[in-house]
């Protein structure tokens, strides 16, 4: 019979910005792109923070924790965007805490097909939806197999890694992003910021924009997107084999014909110089010519006809 194993990833390259107070939600409703009064105790969302032009700044995922709103970003543009988000705070009651000593977040996968994990009394069953189980939020993530990620109180999430240390297997942090890549979860990084719209990297189809909300911070050029027609780009996810040492960054060009078409969103190295990506390219692309640094993209036929018929 074979063995399932459950993996355990320390999600330390992503940070989390603790909301709260009681005007937490108004505050976030005004600068977010998503209906944040769909967060709750039960369901989690994911949410574009824009610039006045429309373009994006950070990319969340928000779960509802006790009375706080957690906004798990990456680590590398969290201060900067814990500064322009405070800017807009103004005599709110509204308090902004990055990375809380009192909080502990970590990521587990298992590649059992059933989704049963046995160290926890309750699992979400849906993507996006959490429970709370053992004193810990538990939030199923899009996956192939069962991809949670918990947070609690840092003791209580200390004793359950402790106590259950045996049946874990650690892994890299670069799976667990090649785990998002492969579910079209995009991500904004330093060098990307200001360079998307939240349509160009498929926010509306992932569902963190709402269309019937009040107005937000670059509301203006995301809803004008929608009424007036399709978005000129998409993103896709892509691969490739690369050959020796090979070196992805976010932002890089993507040529088709060496013209630049569009960028990389982001990228994981699955081993022996293979890549998954996302990547943001003109619809009007030849999608079967792009390449990256001299190296040619595949991308899946049936992508290209769910994209493009967006």
């Amino acid at each position: 019979m074979q063995k399932f194993k459950t993996f355990i990833f320390n999600l330390k390259q992503l940070s989390v910005l603790s909301v709260s107070g009681n005007d937490a939600l108004t505050f976030l409703q005004g600068q977010l792109t998503n209906d944040i009064s769909l967060a709750t105790s039960t369901k989690s969302i994911h949410a574009g923070f824009c610039n006045p032009k429309g373009r994006l700044l950070a990319f969340f995922h928000i779960i509802k924790y006790l009375d706080s709103y957690l906004l798990f970003f990456p680590e590398s543009i969290a201060e900067n965007i814990t500064k322009k988000l405070s800017m807009y705070i103004l005599r709110s009651d509204v308090k902004l805490e990055l990375n809380p000593d009192r909080l502990m977040y970590f990521g587990l996968y298992t590649n059992n097909p059933s989704g049963e994990l046995d160290l926890l009394n309750n699992l979400p069953k849906n993507e996006m939806e959490s429970v709370d189980a053992k004193s810990l939020i538990v939030t199923k993530l899009y996956s192939d197999g069962l991809r949670l990620i918990i947070v609690g109180d840092k003791n209580n999430c200390n004793n359950f890694v402790g106590n259950n240390s045996d049946a874990f297997e650690k892994e890299k942090f670069n799976v667990w992003a090649a785990h998002n890549i492969e579910s079209g979860i995009p991500n904004i990084f330093n060098e990307t910021q200001e360079t998307f719209i939240p349509q160009s990297i498929n926010l509306d189809i992932i569902g963190a924009i709402n269309f019937k909300k009040g107005c937000y911070t670059g509301q203006e050029i995301v809803a004008r997107t929608h009424y007036l027609g399709k978005p000129k780009r998409r993103m896709y996810r892509a691969s490739f084999q690369g050959q020796g040492e090979v070196q992805i960054l976010h932002g890089d060009i993507i040529l088709n014909k060496e013209v630049a078409v569009g960028h990389v969103v982001d990228a994981a190295n699955t081993g022996n110089s293979s890549f998954v990506l996302l990547i943001e390219v003109r619809i009007d692309s030849d999608l079967n010519n792009l390449t990256l640094n001299g190296i040619n993209l595949n991308i899946g036929q049936s992508e290209i006809e769910q994209f493009s018929a967006s």
